[in-house]
């Protein structure tokens, strides 16, 4: 599962991905969002690790987060 998942979270896939999903929507303001910083935007998507989708963060530090502590 972890070679399909690197797979997926390819910088070129994540950029054909963008690419698809902005088809006929170019200037919704969401899309100009995330293009506007489309590198950053992209890279961040390809750090992910398997481990980041199921970590759940500790209540209090969702409290301090919500906060701002």
């Amino acid at each position: 599962m972890g070679g399909l998942f690197q797979q997926i979270v390819d910088f070129q896939n994540l950029y054909q991905a963008y690419l698809g999903a902005r088809k006929r929507k170019r200037y919704r303001s969401s899309i100009l969002k995330f293009g506007y910083r489309l590198e950053e935007n992209l890279l961040a998507l390809s750090r992910f690790s398997i481990k980041d989708l199921f970590t759940i963060p500790m209540p209090a530090e969702r409290i301090k987060e919500l906060i701002g502590q």
